[in-house]
């Protein structure tokens, strides 16, 4: 079933209009999306300090996304070695004109 189809078929059973259950679907993963693109955390962060910030969300019918600190620390760090580089390039790019 494709994406269009469940919202169809959930407008229907809900009795809403096609439009506002769509924007309400895409709204509800925007959230998701923007909330866990920008945790407010810095690495020394405690395990306490972190389970408190709820980057779990459970999305009915579809299950719990979560992450753990683990997670957040290798992300973390692969984000920091990229900048690392990309910053070095760009030095290394500037010294040569």
């Amino acid at each position: 079933m494709s994406l269009d189809d469940c919202i169809k078929q959930a407008s229907e059973e809900l009795g809403i209009p096609y439009d506002v259950c769509h924007k309400a679907y895409m709204m509800a993963w925007k959230f998701i999306y923007e909330r866990a693109q920008r945790p407010q955390l810095s690495v020394d962060t405690t395990p306490e300090e972190f389970q408190n910030y709820r980057l779990n969300f459970n999305v009915r019918g579809i299950g719990k996304f979560f992450i753990t600190k683990e997670a957040f620390e290798r992300k973390n760090e692969r984000f920091l070695t990229i900048q690392r580089l990309s910053k070095e390039k760009h030095d290394k790019d500037n010294k040569d004109d």
